[in-house]
């Protein structure tokens, strides 16, 4: 009896076990499966974001839509498999006006956006030649040992490119 119940006890603890593997496997191919789809930014010049965002990151316009009456214009943009949507919308204020209003130095929110690239030198030619604002110098990553740059867009976000 006390063997029969020992077996019963394992039996029941495996199948515990291989349920909870199961489980664990099913909830990283979740984690796993989700890809970027866009990132959106409030800009303060909805066509010069145009310009800057196409001739430094070669994102193309998809489409622009305008509401008057709402007071915004939006853009969209695609590169790849990413798309970016630019919003411009009266009475918008940037980070630093914002903070000086409410007295905070630091405000939550986005921080920065990133992008891998195997072009890496190309980009950083193309973008001093473009004159972009950098945010610092190329570094290497101390966690990953690849180089890495950080630039300014025209509203000063900050977006980072990694060696791919």
């Amino acid at each position: 009896m006390k063997k029969l119940f020992c077996l019963i006890s394992l039996v029941v603890s495996i199948s515990t076990y291989c349920q909870s593997t199961e489980a664990e496997k099913r909830q990283n191919d979740v984690f796993q499966s989700l890809q970027p789809s866009f990132f959106a930014i409030v800009v303060k010049d909805i066509e010069q974001s145009i310009d800057w965002y196409n001739n430094n990151l070669g994102f193309e316009l998809a489409d622009k839509t305008e509401s008057k009456e709402s007071g915004f214009v939006i853009a969209n943009m695609t590169s790849s498999n990413t798309q970016l949507e630019l919003i411009e919308l009266k009475g918008s204020m940037s980070l630093s006006e914002a903070s000086k209003l409410s007295g905070a130095s630091k405000l939550e929110g986005l921080f920065k956006i990133g992008f891998k690239t195997s072009f890496f030198d190309d980009f950083v030619q193309l973008l001093k030649k473009n004159n972009v604002n950098f945010h610092g110098d190329v570094v290497n990553d101390p966690n990953s040992g690849l180089r890495m740059v950080i630039i300014k867009d025209p509203d000063g976000n900050r977006i980072q490119l990694f060696e791919n």
